[in-house]
């Protein structure tokens, strides 16, 4: 699990060196790299038990520990794939513009002064 993480954290490390500010007050784009590293760690297990089971019969089940701890960084990368959908829902939603009504209830509490 931890060689999957490793794995994740490659990809990720270089998207949070890219990534730049946003309008979003709630953090999504930092939120959606972090999602990758346990589901790097369950990529890499998932994929090292379904090469030992012969599942997948393209790939030969590895033959040592540097054989198992590649195939896990490798499927701890492979998270990619399945995070995919994350990323793309993520970007329309940083895409769009914020609602009206998200609009005005951005401006109210400056426009409201409590008088007590």
């Amino acid at each position: 699990m931890l060689l999957g993480v490793l794995g994740a954290a490659l990809h990720v490390a270089a998207r949070l060196q890219q990534m730049g500010g946003s309008w979003n007050p709630y953090g999504l784009p930092l939120f959606q790299e972090l999602i990758k590293l346990p589901i790097g760690a369950l990529t890499a297990v998932t994929g090292l038990v379904l090469v030992d089971t012969a599942a997948l019969p393209v790939i030969q089940a590895p033959d040592s520990w540097r054989g198992v701890m590649a195939y896990a960084v490798v499927f701890g990368v492979a998270q990619l794939a399945l995070t995919r959908t994350i990323d793309q829902r993520a970007e329309k939603l940083l895409a769009a513009e914020p609602a009206p009504d998200e609009v005005q209830l951005e401006k109210a509490p400056e426009d409201h002064q409590d008088v007590t």
